[in-house]
């Protein structure tokens, strides 16, 4: 090996066990290795690995393939050692070894001794052959519901014997393209393999020698999808009403209707991309030939395309009737009348999508067409010859002229037996004649074509020539002007009438309408002529004005509606001014209303109504007291006119009369008054004053005095005034003083008494009320008690006792002194009499003794008990 490009090897194991092999190389330069392995067969190893790729498990080149690698060595070193552990016999490795350093030399691979396992042949020199290219190209699905591959593949050092095979196998089935020898390298071959079904299969495609299995490519790829198409227009009845006698030929007026027997299938709903809405069933296309183009689902034509598609007739099921729509709308378009209609599966009915698919071949079934030719309408003029006795009837449309074929008397259909016919037969545009006829004779004959489609001639043999005469209207109102006759035919002859009554000009058949009597009249041109002369009759009627009555003159009060509602002959009433007859309005003022009354035949009479609008009297009154304390007498009077008064106090009182009226108020609260008046006419007025009189509540003295006991020493109380309704206030304190103050505040003699105090409230309106409240003055409680006394003989300070200045009983006193261990020294009742410092004669010791003091209060008889210390001194 004398440059560093990579050489293969690959190895089949024979016996199992580990595998290592001894590198060197004749040069001592660096050489380096990768093992992959274990595959199953040989095309599988060449395949993955001399294919390229990315290697970089070694971490030092990332240009060799990376798969099921062994063991590998890129160290700078002469010799390597490959280790295969645990070969299995039958396994197949690959061997890469490099000459890195680009020096020639000669690499040697020894299988050591420590191997267990063993080759089927050691080392196994590379395989010669290369598939060095293979492409594959998958086409669109078929409507027959298959793909095909095509492709090319190339190759290198071929085994120069075998086949070359390229094999798809979708996991069912293969299919197969095979190439004969002679076999040249780098030749690039091409295969084309068709029929595969599409089903989304993941399939394979292969490239091999059959010489050399090794030489070999193989490609993955997934199925094209399935694109059957389930859509089956099914079957439909067909039903056609009319003259027709050839199914799908319709007579004028004739009508097919095709329905569906709901055995049609539709297409199949797509979700990977969804389309329109999902809305299947049967549409109907309009063709003026038969269609040609779409008529199966492919990838290469659309039913839009054909050139004979006019449009779509609709959904569901199909009705038509020969109006000769089609036929006016595509002029020159359909031959011989003849329009196709085509029924169609539809995948969105909603949207207006006959298909819709996610591949590149619709889905829908295209039904049989139907040929319907459209007759055009027959038609038929008539002329009558009184000097001959034949009438001739000339003939269009019909099948005859589509086809040129023949109209034909219906045999039988003759009236009357005398007649005798000249011709039985014509074409577009010819006659029948119908002989033998006389003056009065009513004839009638049946004629029809090929079809079926026929026409009636009948009529009255009138005599010599023909006349036909009108008027411009046959009704008419006795104001309308003359009107003149229209005459077709022969002139010159007279104008008479039936019955008498119509004023009418014999030689011109001019009418004098206002010079007629109303009524119908039967009008006769009879022509000139001795012999049949002709002869026509127009019948007119001259109708009288209707009689219209709008009613009796009428006076309202301002304010009512009204209903004017026109009577008299059967007749449509409009009024002026903006009234709708017999609807109810509120006329503004006096006004004369005129009625138009108007008959279907157009005649017009009026008639006229005033309507006279009195005003409403409006009262107005007043009271002499409007506000007041309960009870509340109040007097009212009207300042108005009227000659009925009625009057609503608003107290549940009610009075009549004109004059001044009293009534009294007692509940609390304010009242509405009513006064309603009206004059002779009967309009009556009112007028409501609402919270008129006021009846105020009594007010409701209440106040207390804080404090309402009080003392010498602070006689003074405060007045809390909670009077409800009242605004002014009185007080009498019972002591001469009195105060109009709210809230006073009071201040009394210091001395001992009781005083009643006296509150007037009063109201806004003046009512009072009066509430008493009683304060006493009371004597204070005054006492001194000494803390200490000094009985030493020296005129001052020489006893204890209390000091009372006021507000205790003298006759109910009790005073006790104790010692320390609580022995009773000292006991008086008199208020007046004190303790002089001794125990039985004899001075007690300095120190401290309790007292305790117990008497009556003088103002509520309170029984007080006080205790205490004193000190004695010497």
């Amino acid at each position: 090996m004398d440059q560093p490009n990579p050489a293969w090897y690959y190895l089949q194991i024979d016996q199992s066990g580990n595998i290592d092999i001894s590198l060197t190389n004749s040069q001592i330069e660096d050489i380096d290795f990768i093992c992959w392995g274990p595959f199953n067969d040989l095309a599988t190893a060449c395949g993955n690995l001399t294919g390229g790729g990315a290697f970089d498990a070694c971490t030092l080149f990332g240009t060799y393939p990376c798969g099921n690698i062994v063991d590998c060595s890129f160290e700078i070193d002469p010799s390597e050692e490959v280790n295969i552990p645990n070969a299995v016999s039958g396994e197949y490795y690959m061997v890469l070894i490099t000459n890195y350093s680009g020096v020639a030399t000669d690499i040697f691979a020894t299988t050591l001794l420590s191997s267990t396992g063993s080759t089927d042949c050691s080392i196994v020199s590379p395989t010669n052959c290369l598939m060095d290219f293979f492409s594959a190209n998958i086409s669109a699905c078929a409507p027959d519901n298959t793909f095909g591959i095509s492709g090319d593949f190339s190759y290198i050092d071929n085994p120069g014997s075998g086949t070359i095979t390229v094999v798809v196998d979708n996991g069912t089935n293969t299919y197969t393209q095979t190439f004969n020898p002679p076999f040249v390298d780098g030749q690039l071959y091409s295969y084309n393999i068709t029929g595969i079904p599409a089903d989304g299969a993941a399939s394979t495609i292969t490239v091999s020698f059959s010489a050399d299995p090794a030489c070999s490519q193989i490609i993955n790829y997934t199925a094209v999808a399935d694109c059957s198409c389930p859509a089956d227009i099914g079957t439909f009845s067909e039903t056609v009403s009319g003259q027709t006698n050839v199914d799908y030929v319709l007579c004028f007026g004739d009508e097919l209707e095709i329905n569906t027997n709901n055995d049609w299938t539709a297409p199949d709903e797509q979700f990977n991309p969804p389309g329109p809405a999902y809305d299947p069933g049967i549409g109907w296309l309009v063709y003026s030939c038969p269609p040609t183009i779409g008529l199966v689902p492919s990838a290469n034509e659309d039913v839009i395309d054909d050139p004979c598609l006019l449009g779509v007739w609709g959904y569901g099921d199909f009705a038509e009737i020969n109006d000769q729509y089609w036929i006016d709308a595509y002029p020159g378009v359909f031959t011989d009348n003849i329009v196709y209609f085509v029924p169609i599966t539809v995948y969105s009915m909603a949207e207006g999508y006959y298909s819709y698919t996610n591949t590149s071949i619709g889905c829908y079934d295209l039904g049989t067409p139907y040929a319907v030719q459209y007759l055009p309408e027959m038609t038929m003029t008539q002329t009558e010859d009184c000097a001959t006795g034949e009438v001739t009837a000339t003939f269009n449309g019909g099948l005859p002229e589509i086809d040129g074929s023949q109209f034909t008397v219906v045999p039988g259909s003759m009236t009357p037996a005398t007649a005798v016919f000249v011709n039985t037969s014509c074409g577009a545009g010819g006659d029948i004649v119908l002989g033998n006829l006389n003056v009065g004779d009513n004839y009638s004959f049946v004629v029809e074509d090929a079809n079926g489609c026929g026409l009636t001639v009948s009529g009255t043999m009138d005599g010599s020539g023909n006349a036909t005469l009108t008027y411009p209207q046959t009704d008419y109102c006795i104001t309308d002007p003359n009107t003149s006759p229209n005459l077709v035919g022969v002139g010159g002859g007279t104008y008479t009438a039936t019955p008498a009554g119509l004023s009418i000009n014999a030689a011109t058949g001019v009418i004098n309408i206002a010079g007629s009597t109303a009524g119908q009249y039967d009008v006769t041109y009879t022509g000139p002529g001795a012999a049949c002369p002709p002869s026509s009759t127009f019948t007119v009627e001259i109708h009288p004005l209707p009689l219209v009555n709008a009613g009796v003159d009428q006076l309202v009060c301002e304010g009512t509606q009204v209903t004017l509602s026109g009577s008299g002959d059967p007749a449509n009433y409009t009024w002026d001014n903006g009234v709708t007859n017999g609807v109810p309005f509120t006329p503004a003022s006096t006004q004369t209303y005129t009625v138009t009354a108007t008959t279907a035949f157009g005649c017009i009479n009026t008639d006229q109504v005033t309507v006279t609008v009195e005003a409403a009297p409006v009262p107005t009154f007043a009271a002499d007291v409007t506000a007041g304390c309960s009870p509340l007498d109040v007097t009212f009077t009207n300042l108005g006119a009227g000659v009925d008064c009625v009057w609503d106090f608003g107290n549940g009182l009610t009075a009549i009369g004109c004059g001044p009226v009293s009534t009294t108020y007692v509940g609390v609260g304010c009242y509405d008054v009513t006064l309603t008046t009206s004059f002779g006419a009967g309009c009556t007025g009112t007028t409501t004053l609402p919270n008129y009189i006021c009846v105020s509540p009594d007010p409701i003295a209440s106040f207390s005095p804080v404090p309402s006991v009080l003392t010498e020493l602070d006689p003074t109380t405060q007045m809390l005034n909670s009077s409800q309704n009242a605004n002014a206030y009185e007080w009498n304190f019972g002591d001469g003083t009195t105060s109009v103050a709210t809230n006073p505040s009071h201040t009394y003699p210091e001395a001992p008494a009781s005083y009643t105090i006296q509150l007037i409230a009063i109201s806004p309106f003046g009512c009072t009320d009066t509430a008493y409240a009683t304060v006493i003055v009371e004597e204070e409680l005054i006492f001194y008690v000494p803390n200490t006394f000094t009985p030493d003989d020296d005129e001052f300070n020489q006893t204890f006792q209390p000091v009372f200045n006021s507000g205790f009983d003298p006759y109910d006193f009790n005073m006790l002194i104790f010692n320390r261990w609580g022995e009773i020294i000292f006991e008086t009742n008199n208020a007046e009499i004190g303790w002089d410092g001794t125990y039985h004669g004899k001075l007690v010791q300095e120190g401290t003794y309790t007292w305790k003091i117990e008497f009556k209060t003088s103002k509520n008889d309170a029984r007080k008990i006080a205790v205490g210390h004193t000190n004695v001194l010497r």
